[in-house]
């Protein structure tokens, strides 16, 4: 039997730590806020949705497990489950992709910061630096999750 959203734990060891209630509810507004801004950018141009939907994911993460998976279970995140969970490893045409238009919009983002007089220089700076992290993200989703090594079978000495 599920238990509901405020008191029910993470449905898998992957999700982070439970917040206390209060961040638990804000956790779960603002996630359920991230979802309508992303529905709202199916339609209005110019307003991204998937960054709005990872927003959301990990906020339920936080404040709800159980809309975590709901969300996760929707049939647009189907074929990237297995490399949003890590149970496999991100194929290395698609990272070689994501970082080659990630570091092209951080470019002309950058290029056209500083061209312009009108935006301080810094935060080209900033948009270069949130690339790195961007780019560390990247490479953690590329490879698979860990697991505990198998322990090695003990000898048991022999009865001479």
């Amino acid at each position: 039997m599920k238990q509901a959203c405020p008191h029910g734990n993470a449905p898998d060891a992957s999700a982070p730590k439970p917040l206390g209630p209060v961040g638990r509810a804000v956790s779960t507004v603002l996630g359920a806020l991230c979802v309508a801004l992303a529905t709202a950018g199916v339609y209005v141009p110019g307003l991204p949705t998937t960054i709005f939907l990872i927003l959301a994911v990990a906020l339920f993460g936080r404040g709800c497990p159980v809309l975590r998976e709901k969300v996760l279970s929707w049939k647009i995140f189907q074929p990237f489950r297995p490399y949003l969970d890590r149970s496999k490893p991100m194929p290395v045409a698609a990272r070689n992709s994501a970082l080659a238009l990630m570091w092209a919009a951080i470019s002309i983002s950058a290029a056209t910061i500083l061209i312009s007089a009108s935006i301080p220089d810094f935060v080209a700076a900033i948009i270069v630096v949130a690339g790195f992290f961007g780019t560390a993200a990247i490479f953690r989703a590329a490879r698979p999750r860990e697991t505990a090594p198998a322990m090695a079978p003990t000898r048991s000495p022999r009865a001479d």
